[in-house]
């Protein structure tokens, strides 16, 4: 899943203005970067993208900022 500088930094952005929240939810991070809810689930079920549930079984997976910025350095194009 190769993400180009210009979506890197968009996406940096972005997480910057959400301000104090520590936590994206993975709907959000789809819209985010235009990817769909498959690519982002499997990135965590192979242990790519760190995630945890908050809430129970049923919620959404949440993402810690620093990870997506970590997990997207290393999925990065020129």
């Amino acid at each position: 899943m190769p993400v180009n500088d210009s979506q890197a930094a968009l996406v940096a952005t972005d997480l910057s203005a959400m301000g104090m929240q520590p936590l994206v939810r993975v709907p959000d991070l789809c819209k985010l970067l235009q990817l769909s809810r498959e690519s982002l689930y499997r990135a965590i079920k192979i242990g790519e993208l760190p995630a945890m549930r908050c809430g129970g079984p049923k919620s959404h997976f949440m993402i810690r900022r620093d990870d997506v910025a970590a997990w997207l350095s290393r999925h990065r194009t020129a």
